[in-house]
């Protein structure tokens, strides 16, 4: 499963355009960036990792890659990117079906406190 708010073009000048209104949705006070690249080499991942960064104001929000509090996802499709900002996201197993079926559809948080 794949949270999509928004399609672009797969440059980084259009990711970064259409990311400005989601950034709205970040909740808590740290973030992280999850990038993944299906079929296509050319997207300058670590350039356009950087350049998100950059957009999100520093005041409010922190780097936390362990437990951050929403994730910016940013899934390129050959020449399509998919955008969306997802609160909790590593306590939901990245979305992954199969691991939430693994743990009984129990997020991360209640299973590594018992």
């Amino acid at each position: 499963m794949i949270p999509l708010s928004t399609v672009c073009y797969a440059s980084k000048d259009d990711v970064i355009d259409a990311l400005g209104p989601l950034l709205i949705g970040l909740e808590g006070k740290s973030y992280a960036i999850d990038m993944k690249r299906r079929n296509n080499d050319i997207f300058p991942r670590d350039e356009a990792i950087q350049a998100i960064a950059l957009c999100v104001p520093k005041r409010s929000y922190r780097v936390d890659l362990d437990k951050p509090d929403s994730t910016i996802c940013v899934h390129i499709f050959k020449s399509l990117a998919g955008i969306s900002v997802v609160p909790g996201f590593y306590d939901l197993f990245d979305l992954n079906l199969s691991k939430i079926k693994k743990n009984d559809g129990n997020p991360r948080s209640a299973s590594s406190s018992s």
